[in-house]
């Protein structure tokens, strides 16, 4: 019984706050762009005079092959034909077809895999990252 209400209500809250999930990913991202073109842009990880162990090529390679690369390979084809499937069916857009089906599942996979959600962990390491090698 407990189940069956909660499945209801987080069905509820999914199919009337999503535009507010996408919308608050948008306001971090413009924050990240914020922050990474303003004067903290330049913030320097560590002491001010020590020079980075990684450059920003190594850096990138070793934050996407933990954080991306894991997922997507584990993830990669699971994820959209789950959607496909109809594992996610809380668009109000009426798939007529196969064709379409696909289509919206690899836009969600995009969506998850893409900026918005790159934009969560980067935020969360930021602040970490500022925290513990900066103060």
């Amino acid at each position: 019984m407990i189940k069956a209400e909660a499945s209801k209500w987080q069905s509820w809250v999914t199919q009337n706050f999503t535009w507010l999930y996408i919308g608050s990913q948008n306001i971090w991202a413009l924050f990240l762009f914020y922050i990474c073109f303003s004067k903290y842009g330049s913030l320097k990880l560590g002491r001010s005079d020590e020079k980075p162990e990684f450059n920003d090529i190594s850096w990138f390679a070793m934050l996407f092959s933990c954080g991306i690369g894991v997922g997507i390979y584990f993830f990669g084809v699971s994820e959209p034909m789950s959607y496909y499937r109809g594992g996610y069916s809380l668009y109000k857009i009426p798939m007529n077809n196969d064709d379409d089906r696909a289509q919206q599942a690899i836009l969600v996979t995009l969506f998850h895999w893409g900026l918005h959600g790159w934009v969560v962990y980067i935020v969360v390491a930021v602040a970490l990252s500022v925290v513990c090698y900066r103060w």
